[in-house]
């Protein structure tokens, strides 16, 4: 049984099924990125750059490989 067949996947339509998984994982990436942000002692505000083309990408690259330090949400390190 192929994926395109579980999920009813027919060209230019999305089925709701499609549609969750795509909002589920949209969440999930929403809050890792706000917690790695948090262990670089930024607001989770930031994430917001995602949306500016090109240099807020950047920008976030950037801080996401930043090593980990104290910050004020967490005392301990990750």
């Amino acid at each position: 049984m192929n994926v395109t067949r579980v999920l009813n996947f027919q060209p230019g339509k999305e089925t709701f099924l499609a549609s969750l998984i795509n909002f589920i994982i949209f969440i999930a990436n929403w809050s890792l990125s706000v917690r790695r942000l948090h262990d670089t002692d930024r607001r989770g505000w930031w994430v917001l750059l995602w949306y500016v083309p090109i240099i807020g990408q950047i920008w976030l690259l950037i801080y996401f490989l930043l090593p980990t330090k104290k910050n004020r949400w967490n005392d301990r390190l990750a």
